[in-house]
């Protein structure tokens, strides 16, 4: 009765996570312009009456740079240093800001690599592409990720153009290059990407609306994973184990 119950919590806790999720992925379905307009079906009250948005392409928000690998690879003359070198698995694991524990670069490495400072706003362009993340330290970027540097930021906030990013990776799906079992995002396809802008002000308002969000779903994904870990270390105590079994 007392694991059935946890079950009960721990279920009622991931359709919590879930309907956030859901909620968010609706909400930006409606906050953000759809593929061929420049208004979205959802505006905030005070902005229902304020100007259009602004279509630009993404080469004029920012320049759009790629990473780049020393070779060869695992040369110990470059790779194993103290430099951070980010990874696909480290933007899977984090999310949102990204701190690069996989794999690393020497100094030479570094020189060799396209070195970008943390707040940069990188994608994932070989693979897995359109994933969108920020560093969240100083690190390097291999040529598997894109990154859009020198925001111009009286147009475009970064947090908009975060969440606005990723709303788009079926877009760049479909953009990408193919070439055997990888797709492969080109700078020149991204650099061309047109995204409609509003206002400053009202892009703050859409980030603060899904920062919100993103806090609520960590929040709750965060409990769920204690609830795990509770249920776990409890079945640990409440069973004996084979040693115990076999004594």
């Amino acid at each position: 009765d007392c694991l059935s119950s946890l079950d009960e919590l721990i279920a009622a806790q991931a359709r919590k996570v879930d309907a956030l999720k859901t909620h968010k992925k609706g909400l930006m379905q409606q906050l953000f312009s759809r593929e061929g307009e420049t208004q979205p079906r959802l505006r905030f009250p005070e902005f229902r009456d304020a100007e259009e948005w602004e279509v630009k392409k993404l080469e004029e928000i920012g320049r759009v740079i790629r990473g780049a690998s020393p070779r060869p690879k695992g040369d110990p003359r470059y790779y194993g240093g103290p430099v951070p070198r980010l990874m696909v698995q480290d933007v899977t694991r984090d999310g949102k800001w990204v701190t690069p524990q996989i794999d690393s670069l020497t100094e030479e490495g570094a020189k060799l690599s396209r070195p970008c400072p943390a707040g940069t706003l990188t994608i994932v362009c070989s693979g897995s592409v359109g994933v969108v993340s920020f560093l969240a330290v100083d690190a390097c970027i291999h040529d598997g990720f894109l990154a859009l540097v020198n925001i111009d930021e009286s147009l475009a906030t970064k947090d908009f153009l975060f969440h606005r990013l990723s709303t788009l990776q079926e877009q760049f799906e479909r953009g990408a290059t193919h070439g055997g079992v990888f797709t492969n995002l080109t700078t020149t396809g991204v650099e061309q990407l047109e995204i409609a802008f509003p206002s400053i002000e009202e892009q703050q308002h859409i980030a603060d609306c899904l920062n919100h969000l993103d806090t609520l779903i960590t929040t709750a994904t965060q409990e769920l994973e204690t609830l795990k870990t509770h249920k776990k270390g409890l079945m640990q105590q409440l069973f004996p184990s084979a040693e115990a079994v076999e004594a």
